[in-house]
């Protein structure tokens, strides 16, 4: 049953894209002779969409492979070349449709590395294959003092590698901010060679890479090497001609189907699966259009009245209390699926948005991003001062403070974690009294706090792992009636 509901979200997941009726919870129904031909509609559609032609598959599996040769001889990958596709161990093709919508043609992975054409149909992405095992080994077996750390050496060898692969480093290092970072250990008192440069735009601090390198130093190895925004990567796109992208066979209307991870469709008994598209569409028409339903009322009502604990104790410019008239977006799970994953979303006023994502609780607060690239000019322009009042110490003090004052484990997440207190730096004589706080654990953000120092305010917190959140989630029993009733598709009496 796991597994079912898991394929049904993925498949309500493509209904959403291409705009297609969606899917419901199993349920044993009768259906008039026009629901039935919408029913058997639909589901070619749906099979039309998630159908891999053969052909299209080999295409595209010919081209990564001819992209992966490339990439390994520029970048002198251990790789036995050419990679043949005898050499590949995994590969994720998507339907031709779905990667005409997302660019993204797909991927394949050798024993050595995984190649990925996800950006504007160009090679962005490469990863070490099994690279997240190999970390507690490495942090047995390498423990530098930090006299050793080498963080110019980390920079030129991950610029060199971009450069080798055609991404535009001049642009980058322009439009971004450089990070170089590197494994802590013991508190701070030795490091593991393991370092990540990465770059990011001033308005997504804390956010998004524009790109990342991962790089095991006594080795001169590349980890991982990632490129998230196209614009940076002067390579030619892959393209596939000459494919013939028929729908798949006539399959009887008798069965019903379902999505499985590489696009092959599996035929089970009709009575497994409900009507298409009912119960979505009621859905998205209540999240879009009405707030009132009795799921959307209660939720937002819970959810508020956390909101204004939190304005209160975190002292955010809101006007207290927040009401639903204050409310500028809403991001609520689908009642089943927030039920199983105990995430029930996300509500915006005009200043912050309000994250419950993780065990029903409390777990991010965002600044309302249709002002953050604005608002970070307007710092740079109103308070640009002299590198020797920086205070990274004022910085790590107000982001614990803020982190206590959410019911966050601050001491536990000094324990496991190593932090890192850095400012916006304008260059070696200026900064802006902006700072992030973040704590990691190997190269992932456990948590982060971005804080301005002039005015003591928050302006972003977040914790992407629910262990290290002490306070109580948000008391969803009298939901859960709902969220069952929202999601079932009425039965039909038998005669």
């Amino acid at each position: 049953m796991k597994m079912k509901r898991q394929v049904l979200i993925a498949v309500s997941a493509l209904c959403l894209l291409f705009g297609l009726p969606g899917t419901a919870w199993p349920q044993n129904t009768n259906h008039s002779e026009s629901q039935l031909t919408e029913k058997a509609g639909a589901m070619d559609k749906l099979r039309e969409l998630t159908y891999v032609p053969p052909a299209y598959r080999t295409e595209v599996v010919h081209k990564i492979i001819e992209e992966a040769n490339e990439v390994a001889q520029e970048l002198h990958l251990p790789e036995s070349l050419p990679i043949a596709e005898s050499s590949i161990t995994a590969e994720y093709i998507p339907p031709p449709k779905l990667a005409g919508r997302l660019n993204a043609l797909g991927n394949i992975t050798t024993s050595n590395y995984t190649y990925y054409i996800s950006a504007s149909n160009k090679f962005s992405y490469l990863v070490k294959t099994d690279a997240d095992k190999d970390y507690p080994m490495l942090r047995q077996q390498y423990r530098w003092p930090i006299s050793r750390m080498d963080t110019n050496l980390a920079y030129q060898l991950a610029i060199q590698w971009l450069s080798e692969l055609s991404i535009d480093v001049h642009a980058l290092t322009n439009a971004c901010r450089t990070h170089v970072t590197a494994m802590m250990v013991e508190g701070g008192r030795n490091f593991v060679p393991l370092y990540w440069v990465y770059w990011q735009r001033p308005e997504e601090e804390g956010q998004r890479n524009a790109a990342l390198v991962e790089l095991f130093e006594p080795t001169k190895t590349i980890r991982q090497l990632r490129v998230e925004d196209p614009q940076y990567i002067l390579r030619k796109p892959v393209t596939v001609t000459n494919v013939d992208f028929s729908p798949p066979p006539t399959q009887p209307q008798t069965a019903s189907l379902s999505v499985w991870p590489h696009g092959v469709l599996s035929e089970h008994n009709p009575s497994d699966y409900a009507h298409v598209g009912t119960q979505l569409r009621r859905f998205k028409k209540a999240q879009a259009n009405d707030l009132n339903d009795p799921y959307h009322a209660l939720a937002i009502g819970l959810l508020l009245d956390q909101m204004n604990k939190l304005a209160e104790e975190l002292s955010l410019p809101e006007k207290l209390p927040i009401t639903k008239n204050d409310i500028v977006g809403v991001a609520l799970t689908p009642p089943m699926a927030a039920k199983e994953s105990k995430s029930l979303g996300s509500l915006s006023t005009a200043k912050y948005k309000y994250s419950f994502c993780l065990d029903d609780k409390f777990s991010a607060l965002e600044p309302n991003f249709s002002k953050t690239t604005n608002d970070y000019q307007r710092l740079t322009t109103n308070y640009l001062w002299p590198i020797s009042r920086q205070n990274t110490n004022a910085a790590f003090d107000l982001a614990t403070n803020f982190l206590t004052s959410a019911s966050v484990n601050v001491q536990a997440l000094n324990h496991d974690c190593s932090i890192e207190v850095r400012s916006f730096t304008q260059n070696s004589r200026s900064f802006v009294p902006l700072y992030w706080v973040t704590w990691r654990q190997e190269h992932e953000i456990v948590a982060l706090v971005e804080v301005f120092e002039p005015t003591k305010t928050l302006r972003r917190l977040r914790v992407e792992r629910p262990k290290y959140i002490s306070g109580n989630p948000v008391d969803v029993a009298n939901l859960i009636p709902l969220m069952e009733r929202t999601n079932a598709v009425a039965r039909t009496a038998r005669p």
